[in-house]
């Protein structure tokens, strides 16, 4: 992560930006899902000789599915896997999909303590970044969808409440969005 810092830095890339555009997938499809298995049964990257689906749900919750004959078993954190299902061969492999999901579940915390703090900071961005960094992350998109978001067209200074299924061609590519700000009760 240094040489990423260390090139954002030369390059003249503000931090807000790295950090949006360094988010990690994990893997995951865009229906959010990683499906490992053998050769031809799962991720291309990830040859392993179990059959596993991990899944970032629509509210943040990360499952993990672990197939086993005609048996399926999901479980959620810390992602036991069932009785008779590790063996010799299948421990590390096991291992490491634990630990993936563990990572997935403290990426989505950590987006969304980063997104808490974007609207405190009141950053607009253009609508073609919040699609491709935010909306169409498989795990910053998840946090994104549970936020009030709003837009501003150029030209108008009123803004207006985004819908969270808007289409990339929605608006036009200079609109500005922006987490709703908090509203402040008055004393």
């Amino acid at each position: 992560m240094k040489s990423v810092k260390r090139a954002a830095a030369r390059l003249g890339v503000p931090p807000h930006e790295r950090a949006e555009r360094t988010v990690p997938r994990h893997g995951l499809e865009p229906d959010r899902t990683l499906t490992i298995g053998w050769i031809g049964r799962g991720a291309l990257w990830w040859n392993a000789p179990i059959d596993a689906v991990i899944t970032l749900e629509d509210n943040g919750r990360v499952t993990v599915e672990w197939t086993g004959g005609d048996r399926v078993t999901r479980t959620t954190a810390p992602f036991r896997c069932p009785n008779g299902y590790k063996t010799p061969m299948r421990a590390d492999n096991i291992t490491l999909v634990q630990r993936t999901a563990k990572r997935i579940e403290e990426t989505v915390a950590e987006e969304r303590r980063r997104l808490g703090s974007l609207a405190a900071e009141a950053r607009t961005l253009s609508w073609p970044d919040r699609v491709r960094y935010y909306r169409d992350h498989p795990v910053t998109g998840v946090v994104t969808r549970s936020l009030a978001w709003e837009y501003q067209i150029p030209g108008d200074a009123a803004h207006h409440p985004l819908d969270p299924a808007a289409e990339p061609t929605a608006l036009p590519s200079a609109t500005r969005i922006r987490l709703r700000p908090a509203t402040v009760p008055s004393e």
